[in-house]
């Protein structure tokens, strides 16, 4: 807590800098630390495809759209005016 060097109080009343500096917070076993780990990086990996996916299908269809307005307003060989 090196940020807290040279502070003599905190906002909160019933907490000193001596008191922070002192408290411990508990931190789970090292292997469970590691499973934690390995199961956020498998949820990282299934966002990441997720999100992924989720552009392929914007994409998609961006690109239906431009069809589908593209033969929407063009028109059709059988409605062509001839001179």
């Amino acid at each position: 807590m090196n940020h807290l060097e040279g502070a003599t109080s905190t906002k909160q009343t019933e907490l000193g800098v001596n008191n922070l500096t002192n408290f411990t917070i508990p931190l789970p076993p090292l292997v469970e630390q590691e499973r934690i780990v390995a199961k956020l990086e498998k949820l990282m990996k299934f966002c990441d495809a997720l999100e992924a996916n989720i552009r392929q299908g914007k994409a998609r269809a961006d690109s239906l759209l431009q069809t589908a307005l593209k033969e929407a307003l063009e028109p059709r060989e059988e409605y062509k005016l001839t001179a």
